[in-house]
């Protein structure tokens, strides 16, 4: 004996799954705004303040940490300083830190 609710239930699943197959289909056609088609233009950073305006300045004060590789190297202390360079400039604190152990001195 068959029991027409098992059968009803199947046919709506069937039918569910037949219109989001369609659905699917449908909009794959459509484009996707997070990959835009067109070409986007080209901007140095130089330009950034004339082609966008100038960086807002914050409504509360903001405080930043930054974790680099190291501090022993000359590159990412100068790294470093340049990140708290231009957070000065629009009154952003900023802490800078290195990890206790660096990843290459850790013995496997």
């Amino acid at each position: 004996m068959h029991c027409p609710i098992k059968q009803n239930r199947s046919v709506v699943v069937a039918l569910a799954a037949s219109f989001l197959f369609v659905a699917t289909l449908a909009r794959a056609d459509e484009p996707c705004s997070t990959y835009p088609t067109g070409t986007a233009e080209k901007i140095e950073s130089v330009d950034l303040e004339k082609t966008f305006g100038p960086v807002p300045t914050p409504k509360k004060p903001l405080h930043f940490a930054y974790v680099t590789k190291t501090l022993i190297n000359e590159f990412w202390q100068d790294v470093a300083a340049g990140i708290k360079s231009e957070a000065a400039k629009y009154n952003i604190q900023v802490d800078v830190q290195r990890p206790k152990t660096s990843p290459h001195s850790l013995s496997n």
